[in-house]
């Protein structure tokens, strides 16, 4: 009974229950919503005509995305125990990771987008390039944002229906297509090179390369969905999961398997 008892304990230890990966779920879900929020908000705002204090709403909104981001990277963290990254739930975990990442870099540029923002005084060369580079700026803004909840969708089982891929492919086209009538209407209100960096036109060169810059690896994201080969396979990760858990290699020195007598002999003492 004795023996039993601790090989179940033993058991139990390396099967906790399964909070982390559905809290890492819950948390991607709210992060890239909140994210796409502000993106969409913070967009809009600079191609209005004047300050107000809604800009503050948008800060206090992406610090709290970025709490959630650290619960989500614990969470990614802790979920490995639950599955090993084992079949679909390898998959999963894979595929949530490099979503973490993506974004993590993403708000890095929205807090070069927010500064460009709070420096702008809204004067007459802002308004009159505004008018013309609203609509492609809203239009990259729209495409990235129904692209990052799709995936967010897609990802959470694992599994991939054609339908689902097909989808993510197009909007992945359809971002870099944004991007390109987004470059060409810059460069025709920009006017001549030698004025990418003038003073007038700083902040809005900066801004639009942080939004050009989201949109590239939005879209380049969605290749690791729709390209077969790019995406994370269940067996591999499963095998090296149980690889990197039983280690015959650790096995072989007398450090480790003392260490592994020691705890089991621990255990059966607790359980006497």
């Amino acid at each position: 009974t004795q023996l039993v008892g601790s090989l179940i304990a033993i058991f139990a230890m390396l099967l906790p229950p399964v909070t982390a990966t559905t809290s890492s779920k819950a948390l991607a879900a709210r992060a890239t919503k909140v994210t796409a929020e502000v993106l969409l908000s913070i967009t809009q705002y600079y191609c209005g005509s004047s300050k107000t204090l809604q800009i503050n709403v948008y800060n206090s909104q992406l610090e709290r995305s970025r709490a959630d981001m650290d619960g989500m990277s614990t969470d990614l963290n802790s979920s490995w125990w639950e599955f090993f990254d084992w079949g679909t739930a390898g998959v999963v975990r894979n595929l949530m990771n490099d979503k973490f990442k993506l974004l993590k870099d993403i708000q890095r540029r929205m807090v070069v987008m927010q500064t460009c923002v709070l420096r702008e005084d809204f004067g007459d060369s802002h308004r009159i390039a505004m008018q013309d580079m609203k609509d492609p700026m809203m239009k990259v803004v729209k495409k990235v944002n129904e692209c990052i909840l799709t995936c967010t969708l897609c990802t959470a089982d694992g599994n991939f229906s054609q339908e689902e891929v097909s989808k993510i492919e197009k909007q992945g086209t359809d971002i870099r297509a944004a991007l390109v009538e987004l470059s060409s209407t810059w460069r025709n209100v920009r006017g001549d090179v030698k004025h990418a960096l003038s003073t007038q036109m700083r902040a809005e060169g900066f801004f639009l390369v942080e939004l050009s810059t989201v949109g590239r690896m939005v879209a380049d994201f969605t290749e690791e969905i729709t390209v077969t080969e790019k995406r994370p396979k269940p067996k591999p990760l499963g095998w090296d999961a149980i690889k990197a858990t039983i280690s015959p290699e650790k096995l072989k020195k007398p450090d480790f398997r003392n260490f592994v007598l020691r705890n089991w002999i621990s255990l059966m003492l607790a359980w006497w």
